[in-house]
């Protein structure tokens, strides 16, 4: 099982390989002709640096004698939909808080694949044409340009694999979820109704890796349509990890001791029972706040730190804010010193 223990995240070897190495940028919004001679100007796609975030396994899924990480499960299903022409698309869906490196997660796995990748950030307002496209003015003529959807089916048309990321899925509202159906089912494409209903499709060779994660403090603002949960392959739930696991991916990113990155995680593991057990809060504290708390302790002090970074952020109200200072006090964060010198070199 692939741990988060040791320098090194995991390696990949699910049977796909989009090229040799990681492509450099390309021009911005590259223009293109179809073949039906119509110009397109491409939505900007990442291609990675290099420089991502190294991602750890926090998670873990039981099967009889077997153990996966989210890394194993997500890569197993890559390797037996590598092998099927006809499964070009392989979805993933995270149920889970925020702040728990999923977006991470993707830029990672197309740094290991070598391949670009795009994020959509879903809100309310969006509709079917952010996703798909519209015509612009470009100089002196009106031409198509592609939402992300289409451009990061292009790409991964070019590349060999591409992978797209969708934070808060249930935010889109009923239409623009259902405009996924296509990509998400057999048909594997978009279909551009604005654009003379051009067909862009995953080709034959090529795949398309869709993380989408949907969290569940947001449900209820759009219910997630039955027609697209359906679609999905995998659906893997995110939880908050342990104070080991937490404390071990706190000195990995950070070089903090683990004993002392053990103690600010156990404040925040605290701070969290206020909201899924106590229900005094509306938003538990999640590792990225754990980590801005542990950054600033060094310049700011522990206290003003945790103050700023922890109890202003996700204390709403008063009251809230009081409940995460008496964690703090309770846990004795005073005693909790660290300095620039308590931080070893990754």
């Amino acid at each position: 099982m692939a741990s988060s223990k040791g320098k090194q995240p995991v390696k990949l070897s699910s049977g796909i390989h989009a090229g040799a190495g990681i492509p450099i940028a390309e021009p911005a919004k590259p223009i293109l002709t179809t073949e039906f001679g119509t110009k397109v100007v491409m939505h900007n796609v990442i291609f990675p640096s290099g420089d991502e975030q190294d991602y750890f396994p926090m998670q873990e899924y039981r099967s009889g004698e077997h153990v996966y990480s989210e890394v194993e499960v997500i890569q197993r299903a890559l390797k037996r939909d590598a092998g099927d022409d006809t499964r070009r698309v392989t979805t993933v869906y995270f149920m889970s808080p925020p702040g728990l490196g999923k977006t991470v997660l993707g830029a990672w796995l197309a740094r290991e694949h070598g391949c670009p990748y795009q994020v959509i950030n879903c809100v309310s307002s969006m509709t079917d044409l952010d996703l798909l496209g519209s015509h612009v003015l470009v100089g002196q003529e009106t031409i198509w340009q592609d939402g992300p959807l289409p451009s990061i089916i292009r790409a991964t048309n070019e590349h060999g694999m591409g992978i797209l990321i969708i934070n808060e899925l249930n935010a889109l509202t009923t239409n623009a979820q259902l405009g996924l159906n296509p990509l998400l089912d057999k048909q594997q494409c978009v279909i551009l109704t604005q654009n003379n209903n051009e067909r862009v499709q995953v080709q034959s060779g090529a795949h398309l890796l869709i993380l989408a994660s949907m969290n569940p403090d947001i449900m209820g603002v759009n219910e997630l349509q039955d027609a697209v949960r359906d679609r999905s392959n995998i659906v893997l739930f995110f939880d908050y990890p342990s104070v080991e696991k937490e404390a071990d991916l706190v000195h990995m990113l950070t070089g903090l001791d683990t004993a002392i990155a053990a103690r600010f995680a156990s404040v925040i593991n605290e701070c969290r029972l206020l909201k899924t057990r106590d229900r005094q809060i509306t938003q538990a504290p999640s590792t990225r706040g754990l980590l801005d708390w542990i950054n600033y302790a060094p310049v700011l002090g522990t206290e003003i730190a945790f103050e700023l970074a922890v109890v202003n952020r996700y204390g709403t109200t008063e009251d809230e804010r009081n409940a995460l200072k008496m964690i703090a006090r309770g846990k004795h964060i005073a005693d909790l010193v660290v300095t620039s010198a308590s931080f070893k070199e990754v």
